[in-house]
């Protein structure tokens, strides 16, 4: 199996990835990221990579699977100018749209989307999210 993962510089990918590692159906790990990681092991390789980027779609390319963590939390509105939300925004909406897209044409048999309440730029309980 080879086992592509977004976000792998992230804190959330440290903890993920060396149990993924340790599965030795996993073959190959490729972590994609715009930050290097310091995590290593010789079936792991980085690609430093804007998940927003057409190149996204070479790199997904004989996936078995995709693990996508790359999901930036909201900011606050009052606090941040509207550009920096725009620039969230499209990140988070558009960099996934182009690696779902990437995986589907790719015919990646299995993909993984790790979300966040932060995503919807709510205030806390505001009102029910019901995903």
């Amino acid at each position: 199996m080879k086992m592509l993962v977004t976000a792998s510089a992230s804190t959330l990918a440290t903890a993920l990835l060396p149990t993924l590692v340790a599965d030795e159906r996993i073959e190959l790990i490729v972590g994609l990221d715009t930050r290097e990681t310091e995590f290593a092991h010789p079936r792991f390789t980085q690609v430093l990579l804007d998940i927003r980027s057409p190149q996204v779609a070479r790199v997904v390319s004989g996936m078995t699977a995709v693990v996508h963590l790359a999901t930036a939390a909201a900011l606050d509105k009052s606090r941040h100018p509207p550009r920096d939300c725009a620039a969230l925004n499209d990140l988070n909406v558009h960099g996934a749209q182009n690696l779902f897209r990437s995986a589907a044409e790719a015919k990646v048999r299995a993909v993984a989307h790790v979300s966040s309440a932060a995503v919807y730029a709510l205030p806390p309980r505001q009102r029910p999210i019901d995903e």
